[in-house]
């Protein structure tokens, strides 16, 4: 079973938070923050226009992406945690 999004919707696994700065420092789980940056595993197909065509997605499976802060809806499905997103969300996509 998979999630399957739907319209302009994402699902993102979201890059884990580093557990000691660069300095060697650890950090307390209250004070590791989740970086606002994960993959798409699955991408919906497209928000619905008027004219009841699709507007075409800007990612796809695979892609690293960076998102604001607080956009999105944890959700958790069969024993793991994901990100339901809108792709407006979405500020921009890491180049390889």
């Amino acid at each position: 079973m998979r999630i399957i999004p739907l319209n302009d919707y994402l699902v993102l696994k979201q890059v884990k938070a580093p557990d000691k700065t660069p300095g060697g420092i650890i950090l307390p789980d209250e004070a590791q923050r989740p970086p606002a940056r994960g993959t798409v595993l699955a991408a919906g197909p497209g928000k619905l226009r008027d004219d009841n065509s699709r507007a075409p997605m800007d990612v796809k499976e695979g892609d690293e992406v960076l998102f604001t802060s607080f956009a999105g809806h944890p959700v958790d499905f069969e024993g793991e945690r994901f990100m339901m997103i809108r792709a407006e969300d979405l500020i921009g996509k890491v180049g390889k």
